[in-house]
């Protein structure tokens, strides 16, 4: 059974398979009340949520972003936020450039190295997607008959391209999530979905540097998270006074993850042990 809360969901705004509107339809079903959207680098899905019916729901705008630090790769989720703020918006902007040029770079890597080559038709596709990324090009790569998967398609063709561009740092990303009176939450801390498994002392290392930027939240409760994790996580939050947060990180078809799924049992959490929602609702 899902869980009434569910505050980590991807629509086709970025990487998932849903439309907004398809979305709300499968969260009314699964009996969620409590949801936010957090495409990645993109709250054209958030926003879109906003003009649609969801009485009955509490509806929660969010933004994930992607960036790196000191101690690596992580991903920063936006709670709230004003997106009318300019510094907001500047990163968002950013954000976007970003991908359109790690796109470029990856449609030349795939024809030079593996002489794959994308129809004009298929490169503008892409190029006319709000927030181009890696499953992305993987279902055209499939179509064309490279690969079964989505996740195996990355991993053998789109992981090998050495992109030249760096991601947002993880201190502009929470500075602007701040600016506009959102709260930043690093998400799942210890390696996400298809990710290595992030070892306990870089996150600590990390998360230390996360604080001194601003962070506000951890992401306790997660798909892939048992309970010894949840437990370990759970602890720091409470040693640095941090927020707890919990989602799925569903992409519709693009991951095995079910809608309101927040620990790897599937059991249910109490949504009063997710402590950011009292923040966020109550602003």
């Amino acid at each position: 059974m899902a869980n009434k809360v569910d505050l980590h969901i991807h629509t086709t705004a970025s990487d998932g398979t849903d439309t907004p509107a398809e979305l709300i339809e499968k969260i009314r079903a699964a009996g969620i009340v409590t949801f936010a959207i957090s495409d990645h680098d993109s709250i054209q899905g958030a926003l879109e949520a906003e003009k649609l019916d969801t009485t009955g729901l509490s509806f929660i705008k969010a933004i994930e972003f992607s960036c790196i630090t000191t101690y690596g790769r992580c991903h920063i989720l936006g709670y709230n936020y004003d997106e009318k703020n300019p510094d907001f918006k500047r990163t968002i902007e950013y954000g976007t450039e970003i991908r359109e040029k790690k796109l470029e770079e990856r449609l030349k890597f795939l024809s030079k190295e593996f002489s794959i080559d994308f129809s004009e038709e298929e490169k503008q596709q892409l190029r006319n997607t709000k927030s181009v990324g890696k499953p992305h090009i993987a279902r055209i790569l499939m179509k064309k008959g490279y690969g079964e998967t989505v996740d195996g398609t990355i991993k053998e063709y789109i992981n090998k391209c050495p992109t030249s561009v760096k991601r947002l740092s993880a201190e502009q990303a929470i500075s602007a999530i701040n600016a506009s009176g959102g709260i930043a939450v690093l998400a799942h801390p210890l390696g996400g979905e298809g990710e290595k498994v992030v070892p306990k002392d870089v996150f600590e290392q990390r998360l230390e540097e996360l604080i001194s930027y601003g962070l506000k939240g951890l992401e306790c409760y997660y798909s892939r998270y048992d309970d010894e994790k949840i437990e370990f996580l759970k602890q720091h939050a409470k040693k640095h006074s941090l927020l707890i947060s919990g989602g799925s990180d569903y992409h519709g078809k693009n991951k095995t993850i079910e809608l309101g799924t927040i620990c790897a049992d599937g059991g249910e959490v109490d949504p009063e042990e997710l402590t950011v929602l009292s923040k966020i609702l109550n602003k």
